[in-house]
């Protein structure tokens, strides 16, 4: 089963590494060189000049995009990779889009005869490293148990979850809770800081308290580290909208999800999108 990988930055780039060194075959494409691309290429990926190269020669193309406009662009374009893929071949879109987008692949994937899976991903960039993502898979059974090898090549949690767009909708409610989550820990981090407290017993006693969480285990403790955490801030703005246009469509208040935006929207005046979101911690 050959691979073309398209999207190969923070999470793409460990993703492609993990399944080489499950012996995949994989075809990597990038519009520009980069080190990414480079590193991938010495450990053994194939580079495909064009989208119509990598689908013409890959079985499974998988996704790993920052915006949904991108996804769209990259496989139903003019010149998108579906248009070039074999009938019998599967998209793995592993990016965080609308529910509806990654259905409007699939139901136009179903002209060319090209089946889809929704496949978003969660744990960051150190899980992609380690090979322990959480993978939360949406679309026909048997296309899902087709690709279970693939799966297990980069994740460690993976969960079918029913009709295609199902993995989106979970991975938004995640994402909702993730972030804004974080935020109320640095709130709490930001209180421990300047309240006289030693920051060290602070952070192990709430590590072992009700206040614990994911987030505050991992992410807190590598703010504390002075880590990068690899999320960029306009990527959490642009989960936490997603977020909120699902729960309008659905006609549910999602009060969080507003003041989280309005936070991180801040935040991003004061320095830049592209900052890492361990920079919500700096006053």
């Amino acid at each position: 089963m050959v691979i073309g990988f398209i999207g190969i930055g923070t999470m793409g780039t460990p993703i492609v590494l993990n399944l080489l060194r499950k012996g995949f075959h994989v075809n990597v494409y990038a519009r520009r060189p980069t080190e990414n691309l480079n590193k991938l290429i010495n450990s053994g990926a194939f580079f495909q000049k064009s989208l119509q190269e990598i689908g013409a020669s890959s079985d499974v193309i998988m996704t790993c995009l920052p915006r949904p406009e991108s996804s769209e662009e990259v496989i139903l374009g003019g010149t998108g990779v579906l248009r070039f893929m074999k009938k019998g071949s599967i998209i793995i879109e592993l990016s965080t889009v609308p529910p509806s987008l990654v259905k409007r692949i699939g139901q136009t994937a179903g002209l060319y005869g090209v089946d889809v899976l929704d496949a978003p991903i969660s744990g960051g960039r150190k899980r992609a490293e380690e090979g322990t993502l959480t993978i939360m898979v949406g679309g026909v059974r048997e296309v899902f148990e087709k690709c279970l090898p693939i799966f297990r090549a980069i994740g460690q949690k993976i969960y079918y979850v029913g009709e295609l767009g199902n993995g989106e909708k979970i991975k938004l409610i995640n994402s909702l809770i993730a972030n804004t989550n974080l935020l109320v820990a640095l709130e709490g981090l930001k209180l421990a800081k300047n309240s006289s407290v030693d920051l060290k017993i602070a952070f192990d006693i709430i590590e072992n308290s009700t206040g614990q969480s994911w987030m505050w285990s991992n992410w807190i403790r590598a703010i504390l580290n002075q880590e990068y955490l690899g999320v960029k801030l306009d990527i959490m703005i642009k989960d936490l909208s997603l977020a909120l246009s699902m729960a309008k469509e659905l006609g549910i208040e999602t009060e969080f999800c507003k003041l989280a935006i309005k936070i991180v929207e801040e935040k991003i005046r004061k320095v830049s999108g592209m900052a890492d979101a361990s920079t919500l911690y700096q006053e």
